[in-house]
């Protein structure tokens, strides 16, 4: 329904409430339809917390299906809207970058940067793609979260002991196989596609984990019978890939967030040895990396999000990390390598 000012309202006790924890920072998640919930924010389920006194940012969404078909949409001024191609539609931005957003022919996403307030609109609970059910929201997501100095990144991420090991490198790299290995030997998870960064001073920086979702090709779960039973397909799915909510693989092993002690940048020779070795490498090799694996994800960073890069890579310890044969091997190796970086 909407009400007298257009703004799409749902009828009394159809909201489902729900609060996470994003990246430090309280969310507030009011939406309309059970299924929906489900469907839209179980990739958050291992960030759920309590209710908080108030909300950093709140989401809320239709399910038309149940709502009638007014599509919600801010109401900028005419002629400041642009847009481009992506995220399976259109991605968009008005009112000199106010309001933001995600569109295409069964949905939509648009984030207002100045209330943060993100408004979402389905067809349907069934018509959320594999990504939109993998990463909720993920283009006005990342904007509201580049405001707010956390930077994402494309990046695996892992912890031994609380201490986290950022998997960095291009696509095809081994992270996910890297992170999944460690995950299903004692490891703690905390994302194998896209996670956020935070510079907390002093050297310090913390690793968030962004969705629960580890994304695996048919290939690679061979590799990993143990996250079978739980592998999902979807409509339709990104690049032959299947979804594993790895909450349900590792119940309790995936925190919300890690201090990072070290830089691992995973490589696939042709010629893989029978072990995983790794080496020390320098700020500006690490660097290279980090920024090349940023500049993958949207909104791309800018000269601030360079540069506090370049102190990660500074501050940190980084090793090359080629990838043996042995799948097996690979969680030994990232604890020698967080051994080496000095943790305990």
């Amino acid at each position: 329904m909407a009400s007298a000012t257009g703004e799409r309202t749902a009828p009394p006790g159809r909201f489902v409430e729900s609060w996470y924890e994003i990246a430090g920072l309280p969310l507030c998640a009011r939406v309309a339809g059970r299924e929906l919930a489900r469907n839209l924010l179980g990739a958050f389920a291992h960030l759920a917390r309590p209710p908080a006194a108030a909300a950093a940012l709140t989401l809320e969404a239709w399910d038309e299906s149940l709502d009638g078909p007014a599509r919600p949409g801010p109401d900028w001024p005419p002629g400041t809207r642009r847009e481009w191609p992506g995220g399976g539609g259109v991605l968009a931005a008005a009112d000199g970058g106010r309001f933001v957003g995600v569109e295409n022919d069964h949905g939509a996403a648009w984030l207002d940067r100045r209330e943060s307030r993100l408004r979402c609109w389905v067809r349907a609970a069934d018509s959320l793609t594999l990504f939109e059910t993998g990463k909720p929201c993920y283009f006005p997501l990342s904007t509201w979260l580049h405001d707010r100095g956390r930077q994402p990144v494309h990046a695996a991420l892992v912890s031994w002991a609380g201490a986290g090991v950022l998997l960095s490198g291009p696509p095809g790299c081994g992270k996910s196989t890297c992170a999944l290995a460690c995950a299903l030997d004692g490891f703690d998870f905390l994302g194998d596609d896209h996670v956020a960064l935070e510079e907390r001073g002093g050297g310090a920086w913390t690793g968030h984990s962004l969705f629960g979702g580890a994304w695996l090709t048919p290939g690679q779960l061979r590799r990993f019978p143990a996250l079978a039973a739980a592998a999902r397909a979807g409509r339709p799915p990104p690049a032959d890939k299947l979804l594993v909510p790895m909450d349900e693989v590792l119940p309790g092993r995936l925190p919300v967030g890690v201090p990072i002690r070290a830089l691992a940048l995973p490589v696939l020779a042709p010629d893989a040895p029978a072990a995983t070795i790794f080496s020390r490498v320098s700020p500006a090799e690490a660097l290279r990396v980090l920024a090349a694996g940023a500049a993958s994800v949207v909104p791309r960073p800018g000269a601030t999000e360079l540069m506090r890069l370049g102190r990660l890579a500074a501050e940190l310890p980084a090793f090359r990390l080629e990838l043996g044969q042995d799948i097996a091997g690979l969680s030994c190796a990232l604890r020698a390598l967080s051994s080496e970086a000095g943790v305990p």
